[in-house]
């Protein structure tokens, strides 16, 4: 695992023991954290794309709003520190089935849709993301009109 994962894990547990208990947590924290680095993608940090990425990980983690704030908190603070996005991405697809990895690119068309405007550099993110977990375009264009209803 990613030196800067597990130090964002193992800090996040330590304010919140109850998610030890929780399946897979590393895999959902790489998830979590690529998903925040879509956001400035297009050189701009909105409300809208940290909202839908605060219920994500809501979502994904099923914890409490103060869990969820910690979480934002900390991939703030990494965000420019983490390792690529090719790195994460193989950590991520070690972890997960492609129906799994299919339901995350659906994740990343929401946050980049979120403003209702995508930008070429978040498209590109996407599609780089799907290209390097293998998935087929059908699949990724499948997510992006699911996501567009």
């Amino acid at each position: 695992m990613l030196i800067v994962l597990k130090k964002t894990v193992d800090k996040l547990i330590k304010h919140n023991p109850d998610l030890k208990q929780c399946e897979d947590i590393e895999g959902k924290m790489a998830v979590c954290l690529l998903l925040s680095h879509l956001i400035p993608a297009d050189g701009k940090v909105l409300d809208c794309e940290t909202d839908r990425l605060a219920k994500l990980i809501s979502r994904r983690f099923g914890v409490s709003q103060g869990v969820v704030r910690e979480f934002m908190d900390l991939t703030e603070l990494n965000r420019n520190r983490l390792a690529t996005v090719d790195v994460m991405v193989d950590e991520i697809k070690s972890y997960y089935s492609e129906k799994k990895l299919i339901s995350f690119v659906r994740d990343l068309w929401d946050i980049a849709l979120s403003d209702n405007e995508l930008h070429t550099l978040e498209e590109a993110m996407i599609y780089n993301v799907a290209d390097r977990l293998g998935l087929s375009r059908r699949d990724v264009i499948g997510q992006q009109v699911r996501v567009c209803r």
